[in-house]
């Protein structure tokens, strides 16, 4: 009889366990049992499920609709279509992506625990009261949110118990770092003045991992959350961040459960990376396992081929290379403050101080002073990678640029960053100047151009004068920014703190032949530019940080109103133009 009752409850635990494996499908899909314990049936449709995703993304909106449109057909109800700042619905949600909803993250690791968690994975569950749809790339999510819609939005009734995985079952190679499967990391890199030689490599380096591993690893800004595994790059605010380095120096260091990645400039950084990238292509195991400490040549070419060819870092103000503009100019521009001159210049508001150029606005009983310098009679190139690094002045009246300009008549400009009204209002913008019959200039600017307020791309507005409230809480007088233009055969881009913010692409266009002519560069900081045509009264009921220069006597004694630049710089492939006149 003992016997006897061991044999059946053998046979019961051997059935349980089967009961819980997946029921693997032809397409790696399956379903197992749900970590809630209440297991029913949800009909999402009447029950009153709200869809959830992130705000401000196109794609997430349109994930969304989908679902969306589906059960309204289906079932004639509408559900709630709301982003992850809204209350959580007591109903029950439909959780598309890595929203703040916490059953996301949850969702991510039980890819994990189910699969492999390679990119092209995803799984629909229900946690925690919600339906999650997540996956590890956003092309499986695009799959999964298309798998829930033709599987589940027919009926609108999910089972809970229901944990539907999408698995890859392709062959990779395993690469590990500090022992740990390199899917797990993440790739940690500077918010701000992070050079887009920089950004370039780095997502070279997640492609060459995803093409090798499977993996794809999110690339975060050091303003997100510290995570367990992560490969920091260049001075992210991360704890052991190397800051020593020499200018040609580069380091790949493991330290625990992080590597990190780092140069003493941004070329060096990028040679870093492309190191890393480089042995992540012949790996096979442990990816690095001691540190590696290198030197690059100035020359090295990142970006796709690009060289370092002209570099200035202001130890000292080289007064004989730089053309410095001096002279009052009675030039009015919307009465700003009753005075009327805006690109009055002086040299003596140019100096330099522990390796940094310092551009500042002075004034007397008649005048406001700004400065502008420029390389027309030293250098000149066509075609390059322009980037400098810099902190913007905040401030109204406050116009500064960095720009390229040329000596023909008939010629186009760059304006790689015009900050006008304040360090939040950013200004991406493309001149094409042709001279008409009467000898003036005819502005005939490409409608592409873009006129960026900090942290959002806009399109260009009917006119510079329409109005863009500045956020100053968001001033890029609070940090120093990357900002830079690649300017090619081709197109122009422009980019800030690795990200692109511009694209115009002037090949084919009747005016291809004025991005072919010679330029110099340009840096400037004038005075007196009320762009949005305001009043004292409108300005300060904005917020501005100054209400009335003539009246904040700090403001001109700090570096509020001071265009800081630590380094200008000039990237070019082989074959390019690019000339130096004088003793240069």
């Amino acid at each position: 009889m003992k016997r006897f009752m061991a044999l059946i409850l053998v046979f019961l635990f051997a059935f349980t366990l089967f009961a819980g494996c997946n029921d693997k499908t032809a397409d790696g899909t399956g379903t197992s049992g749900s970590k809630d314990s209440a297991q029913r049936v949800v009909d999402f449709a009447k029950e009153g499920f709200s869809v959830v995703r992130t705000g401000g993304d196109e794609k997430m909106s349109a994930l969304a609709s989908g679902i969306f449109k589906a059960v309204k057909e289906n079932t004639g109800e509408r559900l709630s279509n709301v982003d992850d700042t809204t209350e959580v619905n007591p109903k029950g949600e439909i959780i598309i992506g890595a929203t703040s909803r916490p059953q996301s993250e949850k969702a991510k690791q039980m890819i994990w625990e189910h699969g492999t968690g390679r990119a092209n994975e995803y799984i629909i569950a229900f946690i925690d009261g919600s339906i999650v749809i997540n996956a590890m790339s956003d092309d499986a999510l695009n799959a999964a949110v298309s798998h829930f819609i033709e599987t589940y939005c027919r009926e609108c009734k999910f089972d809970t118990s229901t944990v539907d995985v999408h698995k890859d079952t392709e062959n990779y190679t395993d690469i590990t770092l500090s022992g740990v499967n390199i899917g797990k990391y993440k790739i940690v890199m500077p918010r701000y003045n992070v050079s887009y030689l920089v950004s370039s490599e780095a997502e070279k380096l997640h492609d060459t991992l995803l093409q090798k591993t499977g993996y794809s690893l999110d690339i975060i800004r050091d303003d997100s959350a510290a995570s367990e595994y992560e490969i920091i790059i260049d001075k992210a605010n991360r704890d052991g961040v190397a800051d020593s380095l020499s200018k040609t120096d580069y380091e790949l260091r493991p330290d625990g459960s992080r590597l990190y990645v780092s140069g003493g400039k941004n070329y060096s950084t990028a040679v870093a990376v492309q190191k890393l990238t480089a042995m992540v292509g012949t790996a096979s195991g442990e990816l690095i396992s001691s540190a590696v400490k290198e030197s690059c040549s100035e020359s090295a070419a990142v970006l796709d081929g690009y060289k370092l060819k002209w570099t200035d870092e202001f130890d000292t103000l080289d007064r004989s290379f730089w053309f410095i503009k001096e002279g009052e100019e009675d030039k009015k521009f919307h009465d700003w403050y009753g005075m009327r001159p805006y690109r009055s210049s002086t040299a003596d508001n140019l100096y330099t101080n522990d390796g940094k150029l310092y551009l500042r606005a002075t004034y007397d009983d008649k005048y406001f002073y700004g400065s502008m310098i420029n390389t027309k009679n030293s250098l000149n190139f066509t075609y390059g990678y322009m980037e400098i690094s810099a902190r913007i002045p905040d401030g109204d009246g406050i116009w500064s640029d960095f720009w390229t300009w040329s000596n023909e008549q008939d010629h186009m400009e760059i304006d790689i960053a015009e900050c006008w009204s304040g360090g939040s209002y950013y200004v991406n913008y493309l001149h094409e100047f042709l001279k008409g019959p009467d000898g003036k200039y005819l502005d005939i600017t490409p409608a592409h151009s873009f006129v960026t307020k900090y942290g959002s791309f806009a399109e260009r507005p009917g006119s510079l004068t329409e109005e863009y409230k500045a956020n100053y809480d968001n001033s890029m007088n609070k940090e120093y920014h990357s900002i830079g233009a690649i300017w090619d055969e081709e197109k122009v881009v422009c980019v800030r703190d690795g990200e692109v913010t511009f694209t115009y692409t002037y090949k084919g266009t009747n005016n291809e032949h004025l991005y072919k002519i010679p330029h110099y560069i340009m840096l400037s900081m004038l005075v007196g530019s009320n762009q949005l045509n305001k009043t004292p009264e409108q300005i300060r009921s904005d917020g501005s940080s100054i209400l009335n220069p003539l009246l904040d006597a700090d403001y001109w004694s700090d570096e509020r109103a001071c265009f800081i630049i630590d380094y200008v710089q000039i990237f070019q492939k082989d074959g390019w133009y690019m000339n130096f006149a004088g003793k240069h």
